[in-house]
């Protein structure tokens, strides 16, 4: 009687596995499934000690994600980058500065790199995003794009507080650009709050987008 018991128990405990297995291998299939494009970008200024970078992140998939603080929406995608006392909301984390006031007055010297994200990484990319929220010398454009393309990208780049050290790693990775960046929405141009789970953003002033980047 032990025995029989004993039996029924393993046939239990192997249905609950197959039960659960399929489940296992879609949740690990889901995590390897690719989502958005990712692109390091720069943009030289005709002053070689002067440029910006950032990371733009384009959704392929049919659901919203969410990258930093922001929920991208299917079919768009979102730029993010860090930015100093340039831009009238102060210093720290913008999302779509670039993507707005590029399709609004161009983006002139773009150079940038391509890779994709599976949803794995991009929650990779995500966190490091929301991360940080400040300005400084060793925690500047370059320094914050570099450290949330390397979150996500098998092509690593070193990060350096110079852009051009930046643009140059580009060049060596492939130059795919310029790119086109969707043209986000008015009130789709926000600055952070906070940093990590805490995070959220708001919608910038005018100031912010009156000018090139």
């Amino acid at each position: 009687m032990k025995t029989k018991r004993i039996l029924c128990l393993l046939l239990s405990l192997c249905l609950l596995f197959a039960l659960a297995a399929p489940f296992s291998v879609a949740a690990a299939g889901e995590d390897d499934e690719i989502v958005a494009n990712m692109y390091l970008c720069h943009r030289r200024s005709s002053a070689a000690i002067f440029g910006h970078c950032w990371v733009y992140i384009e959704n392929l998939s049919n659901e919203t994600l969410q990258v930093g603080a922001y929920s991208c929406p299917p079919g768009q995608g979102v730029s993010v980058g860090n930015w100093f006392i340039t831009r009238a909301d102060g210093n720290g984390i913008y999302y779509n500065v670039e993507a707005y006031c590029g399709n609004v007055y161009g983006v002139k010297g773009m150079t940038a790199t391509k890779d994709t994200l599976t949803r794995a990484e991009l929650k990779k990319v995500s966190r490091r995003a929301a991360e940080q929220n400040q300005w400084g010398l060793f925690r500047n454009c370059s320094f914050y794009a570099a450290a949330v393309w390397n979150a996500g990208s098998s092509k690593k780049v070193i990060p350096f507080f110079h852009p051009t050290v930046v643009w140059l790693q580009i060049l060596l990775h492939g130059n795919v650009g310029p790119i086109s960046m969707y043209f986000p929405a008015r009130d789709q141009v926000r600055r952070q709050i906070g940093t990590g789970m805490l995070s959220a953003t708001y919608v910038v002033s005018d100031g912010t987008v009156g000018k090139q980047i």
